[in-house]
């Protein structure tokens, strides 16, 4: 009887958070698709990443805030305008760099480097109470999905020509067709399903092949793609659809590939105690997890010597609002110097 009473109110736990996690995926779809959410110019709700890949290239991209990606990150910090329609949040991406046929992100001797090959390379070693185990790799960097409309946005880092990646989505989704479009000076290789010949949604899943935007990262060996998915059931939701394409496209454009001078090429570590921890990402496309650290009040010349690019961009939103919130801002957002 006791057993039975567990067994029963694990299922009613499990049960619970199962609608919980319902709920808010639709409050989260009715936020974003209330009538202007979605609309351009599209600059109010976007996390900015940017790190140094193999310390020769400056990568910059954006994605949703409605979830995180699987980097590990510093929160340098966050601006909300007044009318609160502009919430962007700044992350300082650790370093990405090879060392003995890995991929890694660079922390300081004492926390020991993290191993990034679960994300861009086809296979990774785990240690487990057994021993090592061998993964499956090539997992998605950054995704987020919406039930409702069938819609799904993934990103993906690989070592891995573009060659051999568009090899692979040509196998998984026969039905697109590959062009070349420059964006930004960036020329990228394009994979696109028509909507007449969309898929019906998985069984208790969502979306399908439609847009396919994959990007060679100059001349490192990486390849990044960026995935915009949908099904027959998302036509019936033409407004959202059509949002989730402007959305998209912001999410392109936003990707920058900047050559490193070899004199700024300083990988100090940040302090570990202001890294923000990452959960494990889930084989099936679920979305990696993570809670965002808090940098204290610190110098504005480290982040505008630093991170100009985050400084411009944060100039740029703010002029909406006083000058008084303005130097409020930066004074908040500087990262913390002399730790």
């Amino acid at each position: 009887m006791r057993n039975m009473v567990l067994v029963f109110s694990m299922v009613l736990l499990s049960a619970c958070g199962f609608v919980a996690g319902q709920l808010q995926d639709k409050a989260n779809e009715d936020r974003l698709l209330k009538p202007g959410a979605l609309d351009l110019p599209l600059t109010g709700f976007y996390s900015h990443y940017q790190y140094k890949l193999l310390d020769r290239y400056q990568i910059t991209h954006q994605w949703i805030r409605e979830s995180s990606c699987g980097y590990r990150d510093v929160e340098l910090g966050k601006y909300e305008s007044k009318d609160r329609l502009t919430k962007d949040r700044f992350f300082n991406v650790r370093d990405i760099f090879e060392e003995g046929g890995s991929t890694w992100q660079r922390f300081d001797a004492k926390t020991g480097n993290f191993n990034f090959d679960r994300y861009v390379r086809p296979e990774y070693t785990v240690k487990t109470k057994n021993g090592l185990k061998t993964e499956k790799g090539y997992n998605t960097l950054c995704y987020q999905s919406w039930w409702t409309t069938s819609h799904s946005i993934a990103l993906f880092l690989r070592k891995q020509p573009l060659d051999d990646m568009k090899a692979g989505f040509t196998q998984w989704y026969p039905e697109g067709t590959w062009t070349t479009k420059t964006v930004n000076n960036l020329t990228w290789y394009v994979q696109e399903v028509p909507e007449d010949k969309f898929r019906t949604r998985p069984l208790n899943g969502v979306a399908g092949p439609f847009q396919l935007w994959a990007l060679p990262l100059a001349d490192t060996g990486y390849s990044m793609a960026i995935k915009l998915g949908a099904s027959k059931e998302s036509l019936q939701y033409p407004d959202a659809h059509v949002r989730m394409q402007a959305m998209f496209k912001h999410l392109v454009e936003s990707v920058k590939i900047e050559p490193i001078p070899a004199t700024s090429t300083n990988t100090s570590p940040v302090p570990a105690e202001t890294v923000q921890p990452v959960s494990p990402t889930n084989q099936n496309n679920s979305e990696p997890k993570s809670q965002p650290s808090s940098l204290n009040n610190g110098n504005t010349s480290t982040l505008m010597r630093e991170y100009p690019d985050k400084t411009q961009q944060l100039q740029q939103n703010m002029q909406k609002d006083s000058n008084r919130d303005i130097k409020n801002l930066l004074r908040n957002t500087a990262p913390k110097v002399g730790r």
